[in-house]
């Protein structure tokens, strides 16, 4: 998550309610992935229905109005996001967030697998120092 969490650095999450509450789009989340017990920590980039595309560094988003380039403020300067699936649109689930770190020139992110369902997200960062 660096530049936006650095190593070393204490967090703190408050705990979703999801009945109250849903994650937003640029949220940092913690959640586990399917079938884990491992903690991670993420940025919700896609909300439920939409579509994502990454293409030529960029992330765009089908939100079932338009489609638009988001502009990713939180990425440290210079960096680009790549995938797996560069130029393939893919649908997130009813119930879904697409969810990726911010530090992404190290690997491409495999948009497929960045879904997570709404129960297995367990909070916001509330605060960090």
């Amino acid at each position: 998550m660096e530049p936006t969490i650095r190593h070393g650095q204490t967090v703190i999450f408050k705990k979703y309610f999801l009945s109250a509450a849903t994650p937003k789009r640029g949220d940092i989340v913690l959640y586990y992935p399917q079938n884990t017990k491992i903690k991670y920590v993420g940025r919700v980039i896609g909300l439920p229905t939409e579509s994502i595309r990454i293409e030529n560094g960029n992330l765009y988003l089908d939100n079932n109005v338009r489609r638009y380039r988001v502009e990713e403020e939180y990425l440290s300067q210079g960096e680009r996001t790549t995938a797996y699936q560069e130029g393939e649109w893919f649908k997130i689930g009813e119930f879904e967030y697409s969810i990726v770190g911010d530090k992404r020139d190290d690997k491409p992110i495999n948009i497929q697998t960045s879904p997570i369902h709404r129960d297995n997200i367990k909070g916001k960062l509330f605060i960090k120092f």
